[in-house]
């Protein structure tokens, strides 16, 4: 099959981005199927309205109109790694629905894949305009927390999931708030999410040295993974086993307030010497760190 994803991928611009995103791909790719990145969704068909006269919607219209047909044209660009090598747009600008559906059947895709719904707000009429198909997939905040957040977000999560040809979820936690939201979809699979057999592995069964017990949290240090409470963790740990180190792996450029409020907190407990933080590493390097640890901490709120 011949696939035009929407999704963050890697990219020239972005090589560290969502290297999950970069991993189905890399499957997709063995199993034979040829994948397209379209970045984020980012497409428009048409001159959307500003509605109403003010200075504000004119401006965001035409700064829209500009970041589409000026300064980002219609071709691909291309990003390889490894032995991944796939072709992707930062943006796409049709006139009409009639020529992207030209653009699409010229290009001999099947159907669209959205990773994440909110790269999908363009979708449901894209399928009504032009009949083509399209999927999603449903990760995490997209259904969990961002549909809930108002009507208007309610509505539109619905409005994508009835349209969808299918649409997988990552966990039944997720199907489940889906069919909290309205969802009584049938075209469904939950299907959890797969890792490289090749470097996520064990070398063994690890005997913990409770004189030495390293705790660990890899992933970005965010409000939804509640790392603000990995100092009182540490803290409690300790009471029994006193030497108890922890090692944070991860982070993000909205990371900053969460770090430096750890860090405050470790320092009330005095504890700042018993931590090590690492910045975000290439994926491949995510395996090392998770052997060196004797307890994975993930105490995420979703």
């Amino acid at each position: 099959m011949n696939i035009l994803l929407f999704a963050t991928a890697p990219s020239n611009e972005r090589p560290k981005i969502a290297s999950f995103v970069f991993a189905r791909i890399k499957v997709l790719q063995s199993m034979g199927h040829s994948v397209t990145v379209l970045q984020a969704g980012n497409i428009l068909i048409g001159f959307p309205k500003p509605e109403g006269i003010s200075a504000g919607q004119i401006i965001r219209f035409l700064s829209q109109c500009y970041r589409f047909i000026f300064k980002r044209k219609n071709f691909p660009l291309c990003y390889e790694q490894d032995d991944v090598k796939y072709q992707y747009y930062n943006s796409l600008y049709f006139s009409s629905y009639k020529r992207f559906k030209i653009w699409f059947n010229q290009n001999s895709f099947d159907f669209i894949h959205a990773h994440f719904l909110w790269c999908c707000n363009a979708l449901p009429k894209i399928k009504e305009k032009c009949g083509i198909p399209f999927v999603v997939t449903a990760h995490g905040s997209d259904i969990h927390t961002n549909p809930f957040a108002s009507k208007k977000a309610r509505k539109s999560a619905l409005h994508i999931l009835n349209s969808a040809d299918g649409v997988f979820f990552v966990s039944e936690f997720l199907h489940k708030k889906a069919v909290e939201l309205g969802w009584s979809g049938t075209d469904f699979l939950v299907t959890g999410n797969g890792y490289f057999s090749d470097f996520f592995y064990q070398t063994g069964k690890k005997a913990i040295d409770k004189g030495n017990v390293l705790l660990g949290f890899i992933g970005n240090p965010i409000a939804v993974k509640r790392f603000e409470i990995l100092p009182d963790v540490l803290y409690e740990v300790r009471k029994v086993f006193p030497t108890t180190q922890l090692l944070c792996v991860g982070s993000t450029s909205q990371d900053t307030d969460l770090r430096n409020s750890a860090r405050q907190r470790l320092e009330q407990l005095n504890l700042l010497d018993a931590v090590t933080f690492v910045d975000k590493v290439p994926y491949r390097q995510v395996p090392e760190y998770m052997r060196k640890i004797d307890i994975l901490l993930l105490p995420s709120r979703n």
